[in-house]
């Protein structure tokens, strides 16, 4: 099974075990057989007894040959706090009882501070958008950065992505929000640095047709897209060499409708969103963190499974939209997997985990069997354990 998989599935496991859940934390429920061995924790010869947020205690296990273990009960042993947020179903897991008590202030439109001990700065940012947190003028310290939201959960961090040892993270703030970041030094160092607060420019350099079509990305550019038709759309990155495609759609406004870093396989990012025809939209292609080079991004209507089912030959990491025709349980499965192993992964559109499953078709093949509603529209992703997002298979979908 692909890492990424294993993943999703331990993000949902992770969920289960929190909260004393006995099933996948999805939309509905379903049954996996899982192995249960007296598996013992050992943290630094120690033997913990993991629990849930209410003292029970919760047992290790075994599925498809990785063990999942209780996130609550191996961050705490490795002394740290444990934060769960039910709105975006993240688990947080960050240094215990820090002080976020805030000791400076940065303007609402950013700015730029000097940062000569470790400071925690209050922000509450005029504008919804992309906003840069950038450290330059380092000499030969190290300067390290953390952003977390007002009521203390962890939102990003970074060390050295800004190159020669600076900082910069780049993230998407509401406006009106008050966030806490934390400008300090990686480990012992003392010394000083300059902070530069900014929201990007997300002026369009260029624009994207209304059928979409293909274009050379050698630097971070904004298109405008005003979409021919009201469809999903796909946006896929390829040919990427050795960098880290980085894509994010959002309105004239500023706000975020969508983003991907790596679901294209080999470091390139794919998504699928649902635009409306005549409405203008921008189009962030860039790359992730201090990375360059060039890609190929590539914009097209997205590919629909019909909506009573039916086969398809996939030759590549691919994204289908699927609205079924009824309600009921619908069986996934890949055939003909031509020395590849093909995996499926079913999200709802607004990015929940419904379901995957790597092999359990048989001959490397993926199947998966799950309830789906009919006035709902799903992702299905299908993906090959190849990192470089090759092989062939035929998937067909049926309801049963």
């Amino acid at each position: 099974m692909s890492k990424r998989i294993q993943g999703m599935i331990i993000g949902a496991l992770v969920t289960a075990l929190l909260f004393g859940g006995t099933a996948l934390a999805i939309t509905g429920m379903q049954n996996i057989p899982v192995g249960f061995r007296d598996i013992k924790i050992v943290v630094d010869g120690e033997v913990i007894i993991p629990t849930d947020a209410t003292g029970r205690i919760v047992e290790p296990f075994i599925y498809e040959g990785t063990t999942y273990v209780p996130a609550r009960a191996i961050g705490e042993a490795l002394g740290k706090e444990v934060k769960w947020d039910a709105a975006s179903d993240t688990v947080y897991i960050i240094e215990p009882g820090r002080d976020l008590t805030p000791d400076g202030k940065i303007d609402v439109d950013g700015g730029v501070y000097k940062v000569d001990a470790a400071t925690v700065f209050s922000f509450t940012p005029n504008k919804t958008g992309i906003w840069e947190f950038r450290t330059s003028d380092n000499g030969k310290i190290d300067p390290y950065l953390e952003l977390y939201s007002y009521d203390g959960y962890f939102v990003k961090s970074d060390d050295d992505s800004g190159g020669d040892a600076n900082a910069i993270m780049s993230v998407y703030l509401t406006g009106g929000e008050t966030y806490l970041l934390c400008a300090e030094f990686y480990g012992e160092d003392i010394g000083s640095y300059l902070l530069t607060v900014s929201i990007r420019d997300m002026t369009p350099k260029e624009k994207i047709g209304g059928d979409g079509g293909a274009y050379k990305i050698s630097d971070v550019t904004v298109f405008s897209f005003t979409p021919g038709t009201s469809d999903y759309w796909e946006f896929r990155t390829s040919d990427n060499g050795d960098s880290d495609p980085y894509l994010g759609i959002y309105s004239t406004s500023g706000y975020r409708i969508g983003e991907d870093d790596d679901m294209g396989g080999n470091g390139n990012a794919a998504l699928i969103v649902y635009l409306t025809q005549g409405e203008t939209y921008l189009i962030c292609a860039e790359f992730y963190g201090n990375d360059t080079g060039s890609y190929l991004l590539t914009v097209s209507p997205g590919k629909h499974i019909p909506d009573e089912g039916g086969n398809m030959r996939i030759t590549k990491h691919s994204i289908y939209v699927f609205t079924p025709a009824r309600s009921g349980t619908w069986e996934l499965k890949t055939s003909n997997n031509v020395n590849s192993d093909p995996a499926i992964v079913i999200y709802d559109l607004e990015g929940n985990y419904i379901t995957d499953d790597d092999d359990s078709g048989g001959d490397w093949n993926a199947l998966v069997t799950t309830e789906l509603s009919s006035d709902t529209a799903y992702l299905v992703y299908v993906w090959f354990y190849d990192d470089d997002g090759t092989g062939a298979c035929d998937m067909t979908v049926t309801r049963k």
